[in-house]
């Protein structure tokens, strides 16, 4: 069967690269369209902090509490109480109630706002009620209350968001991190294939395999509760596994190309060797992720669901993507170009003469000679690891020796 389909996407390349630029667009066109949902609360039924937070959501109000934003003016500058000052702060008021998510504002001026104002009258905040908590006070609407605070800002007061409004503003993109990772990806690939185009191969395959599990996990928060940590972590397993399977696909292809075997069919039994493993490991990885949704908690549910769906998506382009690509580049993905054969030219064979090679070769007949003395040794290892473990364990248990000495009664310095 991997033959068979190795075969066929490797002799109609145009059609499958074709198909995955459909998919790949039309996904991302999706999510931009409909946005990408996420939602970061956590529900966990039966314990004592969901049926607290189910009471308190019973209590009218607004569900974040209130969040201050800082008011601030110069010593020497003119009082939070004078008429330019209050006229620029009801006015940033107004229209930060008008931001999404403000349910309302509450001003440091009349009876009832008169506790956020400072003796001085140089300080003060204003209350914001939101109708999202914790973790869903995104930067995004950080950004916005702050923007709309700009008439404050006009009359030369400072302004500063607090509270979670303030934790959401200090919240970095990780855009930054992945960026150096595919650059030392690339770098590392690079040094072990020696050619721009085999090393850049794994990462266009594992970019294109992340735009669409990403723009699906998007779309997937639509229809259920679906957090930002799982795009970060289906994200990082997702690359990591499609550059693996691309790479074991693209040695075992270029070892073909070696023996002198044409293009397609190299393809054709790359993906029924290297790509069967690789459709076994995914799919072996993906039952490992589903077994997250025995925890019975919804959060668990879409923490397995995410990373599952990259993986399978980096195993359909291990698959279907990969096999049209490798024909399509041919022999430019070998060792050198004089690897382009002509029919009369003996292949060679596989043994390799590098000293390096040697020496993992002695390393791995050395092991496999004597499979039990390895297994004997890493199982008793394994066993001492874990025997330290349990006895740091039971010592953290353990109560300090002057609480063994304390009475019932208050305890004094």
């Amino acid at each position: 069967m991997f033959l068979a389909l190795g075969r066929w996407c490797a002799r109609r390349p145009r059609r499958i690269l074709a198909l995955w630029a459909a998919v790949t667009i039309a996904v991302a066109c999706a999510v931009m369209l409909q946005g990408r949902v996420t939602s970061e609360a956590v529900v966990i039924p039966g314990s004592d902090s969901q049926a607290a937070r189910d009471v308190a959501d019973a209590f009218p109000g607004p569900a974040s509490g209130n969040q201050p934003l800082v008011l601030h003016t110069a010593p020497d500058g003119p009082a939070l109480t004078s008429a330019i000052a209050r006229k620029a702060v009801e006015a940033a008021a107004a229209d930060v109630a008008r931001v999404d998510h403000v349910m309302s504002v509450g001003t440091p001026y009349g009876t009832p706002g008169r506790a956020a104002m400072s003796a001085d009258g140089h300080t003060a905040y204003l209350s914001i009620g939101l109708n999202v908590t914790g973790r869903d006070i995104t930067p995004e609407i950080s950004e916005a209350v702050m923007s709309a605070a700009e008439p404050a800002r006009q009359a030369g007061i400072t302004v500063t968001p607090g509270g979670e409004l303030a934790a959401a503003a200090d919240k970095e993109s990780t855009t930054h991190s992945e960026l150096i990772g595919l650059a030392a990806a690339a770098i590392v690939l690079f040094l072990g294939l020696r050619r721009i185009l085999a090393a850049g191969l794994p990462l266009a395959v594992g970019v294109v395999g992340l735009v669409i599990s990403l723009s699906a996990i998007g779309l997937v928060g639509h229809v259920l509760d679906m957090p930002s940590a799982g795009a970060t972590i289906a994200a990082m397993i997702g690359l990591g596994v499609g550059i693996d399977y691309t790479l074991f696909c693209l040695t075992r292809f270029r070892e073909l190309l070696a023996q002198g075997h044409p293009a397609v069919d190299a393809a054709g039994h790359t993906t029924a060797s290297a790509g069967k493993a690789a459709a076994f490991a995914g799919c072996a990885v993906a039952a490992a992720l589903a077994g997250l949704a025995l925890g019975g908690l919804p959060l668990l549910h879409a923490l397995a669901l995410a990373p599952a769906i990259a993986v399978l998506v980096a195993v359909l382009a291990a698959l279907t993507l990969l096999p049209a690509l490798l024909t399509l580049l041919g022999h430019r993905l070998s060792h050198r170009p004089s690897y382009a054969r002509t029919a009369a030219t003996p292949p060679e064979t596989p043994c390799p003469t590098h000293p390096a090679a040697k020496r993992w070769r002695r390393l791995a007949t050395h092991v496999t000679d004597r499979p039990h003395h390895y297994l004997l040794a890493s199982h008793h290892r394994l066993r001492s690891y874990v025997a330290g473990q349990r006895g740091h364990s039971r010592l953290e248990e353990q109560p300090h020796p002057a609480q063994l000495h304390r009475g019932p009664g208050p305890s004094h310095p």
